[in-house]
């Protein structure tokens, strides 16, 4: 294979090197070396914790990832905290000590790698040890003393050389296209056709955004360092309010500009403004301009309909606008959330290269350097940032045919989601500290009955001392679960394989339920609420989740339960304004399955959906082979769950565990389920197809994610892409839905100037603050914008209730 590789690599232009009687090893330790002498920085990629001996502040390991764990970057830091040491020189000592038998160092018999970090803790190294073996005592002494002179041979042998006859010649390290021909024959002669699909599609695509992994090429390497210099030279500072004053008329004949306000911690810094890719201005705040004045100067330009504003994060400036009764007007242009439609993961090409310039959480007060000259440096960059990378993300939009979503469903839900967040919703304290107390004595009683149990006191929610108790003191299991870490596995899927086993497993697992219901929902939410208006206000996120739902946080209504009875009482404190209003919860029902069906053209589902009848008890009559009359509770509870399950690729292991049925019954019933609907199975085949050809995959609005591991030879990793190929055209389909939706409502409320409020989005639901005598109004109008909002061959259908609270409501 040696040769093969060796022309490989040449094909990709990449510089081999190699010298006789030397290991590898040994040549990376001298090039990395010399590599930090000449003043790079420098990445040794390698798993071989070896290589660890080698870092410094300016040479790093990259530790490829595997078996679907990510990569990692190990540092000074990183290392002395892997081995448990106080610096990286003893790396190399700790090797000594441990050993290592792949690698032919014997080490110290009977020392491991806890023993060696405590000897390295008290001894700086092998040497200094041995300098005071008097020190120790009993079988350690006997063992190190035994050693000896395998120790220092190991010692050598772990040691890799830094000064190999080679010279680093920083010029051919230069990265070149590759000779893709070349590659071309290589991969003929090999067979590796799909491989050389793959690299050429890298370096010969047109359109690279097309695959989102490419977008970096299309920011024509964007180089913060050179080009903050030319936005601090070019960029104007505005000192007064006058002279802001001034400027503004001027800016009416500009077509775009590009707007940012910094902060440090809550406080306004500054504010700047780009007219071109090369010129700004700036305010830094002060006793003479303040940020209400110079947004009150600047209004004549955001409301302008003939100037297109920029920003990085629309919502957050447009909430500061709202301070102050400013309106801003389209057209706008928001770079976070195109360069969220065009990459969805979290690790977006865009967002890393502009992670630096995200500059909202950097703490001015720590850095050297004076305050107003730094905040002048970012304020001239990030604009000048932002206006340069406008018509990058608006090209791509247009390559992804993601116009219609940005324009037509992500900008117009900005305003939306503003008034919701303003508008917020009250909560019942009372009701909560009740509960409290409630819990609180529940949670003391399970912690007692969970000790006796156990047969000791001990720390329930420490996994380790769980795991101890559950599987050394009581033996629950014969071949326990352990994490990377080598601890026993105690998390809920492990748990409930045991819940037959012994009652103490039921009693954990409620236990936990309290135990966060209690920290995380019934005395956290009181602490959120507003001094102003007594209100609780959330904050939706619109750019976060890679299906297109929408993520809130303080609190994050998504996890607020609801299926389980003891957290019902959550939703409960969720109450309506006053006695004049009354809360609507208003729901899709079963939204994803009616878009599996239409998009499958599952005929046996559609006819289901169009009678109005119940498609659990369908689907148990039709796979169970019974008349509908016969279906029982457990029929449909488990048709029910391969229903749901199908949309998440469920396999036979993962419907046993959440039905009653065992491993074999629950193959059979998925067997049988595809029998009954053909055309489903064939669109998830078609789906999984699609994604590996293309990469991606489409909600019905056009709506991108891209699966990178489709074809990944790790079958754990594959299949996760797999069962997302399937489930983000439903998912992303029915996000896409409810945003149209609640876009629609929220015009019509405006139009109609209702006092009604859309108060909270929870995935398929939305809660409303009724104005009671505009109840009837406001069930019309939601009822039809969510039932049209897609109009296709499964109609949707929506569950409203009325309540004093969300629960009653739901």
């Amino acid at each position: 294979a040696i040769p093969y590789i060796k022309k490989i690599l040449t094909s990709f232009n990449i510089p081999i090197f190699s010298l006789p009687g030397f290991e590898a090893d040994d040549l990376i330790g001298t090039l990395a070396k010399q590599a930090e002498g000449q003043g790079f920085q420098t990445y040794m990629m390698t798993p071989d914790k070896d290589f660890a001996q080698l870092v410094t502040k300016k040479t790093f390991m990259y530790r490829p990832g595997n078996r679907g764990n990510p990569s990692e970057i190990w540092d000074v830091g990183k290392v002395c905290e892997k081995f448990n040491i106080q610096n990286v020189n003893q790396v190399i000592d700790f090797l000594a000590m441990v050993g290592d038998a792949v690698d032919n160092i014997p080490g110290i018999a009977g020392v491991g790698p806890k023993t060696s970090s405590k000897l390295l803790l008290k001894y700086n190294s092998i040497e200094e040890m041995y300098d005071s073996i008097c020190d120790l005592d009993g079988k350690l002494k006997d063992k190190i003393l035994l050693s000896k002179e395998n120790a220092f041979l190991s010692k050598r042998l772990a040691t890799i050389v830094t000064d190999a006859p080679i010279t680093l010649e920083s010029t051919v390290l230069k990265c070149t296209p590759p000779n893709l021909s070349t590659f071309k024959e290589l991969c003929k002669e090999l067979e590796f056709s799909r491989i050389y699909e793959r690299v050429s599609r890298m370096f010969l695509d047109t359109k690279p955004a097309e695959k989102g992994f490419n977008l970096e090429g299309q920011l024509n390497m964007f180089s913060v360092e050179n080009d903050v210099n030319l936005a601090i030279n070019k960029g104007s500072l505005i000192s007064s309010l006058s002279e802001l004053k001034e400027t503004v008329p001027h800016l009416s004949t500009y077509k775009k500009i590009s707007f940012y306000i910094l902060f440090n911690k809550d406080n306004p810094l500054g504010l700047s403004f780009s007219t071109s890719e090369s010129e700004t201005s700036y305010i830094i705040f002060n006793q003479n301009i303040n940020l209400h004045q110079t947004l009150m100067a600047l209004s004549p330009v955001l409301v302008s309909d003939s100037i297109e504003k920029v920003f990085w994060d629309s919502k957050a400036f447009f909430k500061i606008l709202s301070d102050f009764n400013i309106n801003c007007q389209a057209p706008i242009f928001d770079i976070g959330i195109a360069d969220y439609l065009i990459n969805p993961d979290s690790n977006r090409t865009f967002s890393a290269i502009a992670q630096k310039h995200d500059i909202q959480t950097i703490n001015f007060d720590l850095l050297d350097l004076n305050m107003a000259q730094q905040a002048s440096a970012y304020l001239t960059e990030i604009t000048i940032f932002l206006f340069k990378i406008k018509s990058t993300l608006l090209q791509c939009l247009e390559q992804n045919e993601l116009l219609k979503l940005f324009y037509n469903v992500e900008l117009p839900l900005v305003q939306v989601l503003i008034d919701m967040e303003n508008n917020g919703i009250y909560l019942d304290t009372a009701s909560l500290a009740e509960y409290s107390k409630y819990l609180t004595n529940q949670i003391s009683a399970l912690e007692k009955k969970i000790y006796n149990k156990g047969g000791r006191v001990f720390n329930i929610a420490s996994p380790k001392q769980l795991g101890e108790v559950l599987f050394v003191d009581m033996q629950l299991s014969e071949n326990p679960k352990k994490t990377k870490s080598g601890q026993f596995s105690t998390n809920e899927s492990e748990l409930l394989k045991l819940k037959n086993k012994h009652s103490i497993i039921a009693d954990i697992l409620l236990f936990r339920t309290y135990q966060k219901l209690l920290t995380t929902y019934v005395n956290a939410l009181p602490l959120l609420i507003d001094e102003t208006d007594k209100k609780i206000h959330t904050t939706f996120n619109q750019t976060i989740t890679n299906t297109g739902r929408l993520s809130s946080k303080n609190p994050n209504l998504q996890n607020i339960p609801i299926r389980k009875d003891s957290g019902k009482d959550v939703r409960k404190a969720f109450i309506a304004s006053d006695s004049d209003h009354i809360l609507m919860s208003a729901d899709y029902s079963q939204i994803e399955l009616r878009l599996i069906a239409e998009l499958s053209s599952e005929k046996n589902m559609i006819e289901a959906f169009l009678n109005n009848e119940d498609i659990h008890s369908i689907t148990a009559s039709k796979v169970f082979k019974v008349d509908l009359a016969e279906v029982t509770d457990e029929m449909r509870a488990n048709a029910k769950t391969v229903n749901f399950g199908i949309i998440y690729g469920v396999s036979a292991f993962g419907l046993s565990e959440q039905s009653t049925l065992t491993r074999k019954e629950s193959a059979d019933l998925i067997e049988e389920y595809f029998k009954t609907y053909p055309n489903l199975k064939l669109f998830i085949d078609q789906q999984i197809a699609f994604a590996k050809k293309n990469g991606y995959v489409k909600s019905i609005f056009g709506r991108k994610r891209y699966l990178i591991n489709i074809d990944s030879r790790n079958s754990f990793i594959r299949t996760h892409d797999e069962r997302n190929a399937v489930n983000m055209p439903i998912q992303g389909s029915a996000a896409d839905i409810i945003k149209v939706a609640m876009i629609n409502i929220h015009k019509e409320f405006n139009t109609r100037n209702l006092k009604s409020k859309m108060v909270l989005q929870v995935h398929d639901e939305l809660v409303f603050d009724v104005y009671l005598p505009e109840k009837e109004i406001v069930r019309d109008i939601v009822e039809k914008n969510m039932e049209h909002a897609h109009i296709s061959k499964v109609p949707l259908r929506v569950e409203i209730g009325f309540g004093n609270n969300w629960l009653e409501a739901h």
